[in-house]
């Protein structure tokens, strides 16, 4: 059976083990925008572009098993992008993203022993920076269909990770119930393929449709005890016009959580 669930900073197992993660892990990542035109006229002097982008976003994640373990975070930041067309069909994008977050995770009673009182329930900030590195290929004009991969590496520091430290040393006496910090260090990495799928919609806007999967490490750690990893994916819509691009995802952590994003990139140039 599963004794426990997941919020954006729990992983709970069978066996009644119930694991931590680093507060916005699995859910940070930001998509990159289409280009407003799906490609202009190779004739011209230059068809490629740089844009260069100010982004926010907010998260808001549940757990799959115990909606009482929820969280939330804010994210703001700054992207660059390069869109190099290399025929009217056939274009590179690459990305780069720095952003910073800000967010709460609060858990129930479900876990809750004697040995924990004071720590479950509770609720706790988080707060650190992620860096995003994204490269694709992409082919077709109007109608492009675009796959690539996306990797990340974040920062994450606050109250909550003291209360993982904390809970870790718990061994309850009178309860089956174990606490396993999953990120025993301030830093986490993943790594996701994305395929998607850009149109015009009327003269002025775009819509792009996406999917991904990959995986993810709540810790860097050269203790290959302490290296697990878990298996991500999402789906996102993104609208832009103009220079702006609205865009809204749903992202799964395993069968453990799930979050809803909303979220807006401005390019400034």
């Amino acid at each position: 059976m599963i004794c426990g669930a997941v919020s954006t900073a729990v992983l709970a197992l069978s066996s009644c083990v119930s694991f931590y993660s680093a507060g916005p892990f699995g859910h940070e990542s930001i998509p990159v925008p289409p280009r407003l035109s799906g490609g202009p006229t190779f004739g011209e002097k230059d068809p490629s572009k740089t844009e260069i982008s100010l982004l926010g976003r907010f998260n808001k994640t549940s757990a799959s098993f115990v909606p009482e373990d929820q969280s939330w975070f804010a994210q703001t930041g700054i992207m660059g992008t390069r869109y190099t067309q290399f025929s009217e069909n056939f274009r590179a994008d690459l990305s780069a993203t720095i952003t910073g977050w800000y967010g709460r995770v609060s858990f129930g009673d479900v876990f809750s022993v004697p040995e924990t009182a004071g720590l479950i329930p509770g609720s706790y900030d988080f707060y650190g920076g992620t860096g995003q590195l994204a490269a694709f290929l992409r082919v077709g004009r109007d109608v492009g269909f675009r796959v690539g991969e996306v990797s990340l590496i974040s920062y994450e520091t606050g109250a909550y990770s003291d209360f993982r430290r904390k809970i870790a040393v718990i061994n309850p006496s009178a309860s089956s119930i174990s606490y396993v910090n999953l990120s025993p260090t301030p830093w986490s990495h993943s790594h996701r393929l994305e395929a998607s799928l850009d149109f015009p919609v009327g003269d002025e806007f775009r819509l792009q449709i996406g999917a991904d999967c990959g995986y993810g490490f709540p810790t860097i750690t050269w203790n290959e005890k302490q290296n697990y990893f878990v298996v991500l994916g999402g789906l996102t819509g993104i609208v832009r016009y103009q220079q702006y691009s609205l865009f809204a995802s749903y992202r799964v952590m395993d069968i453990l959580n799930n979050s809803l994003n909303l979220g807006l990139i401005v390019a400034i140039n």
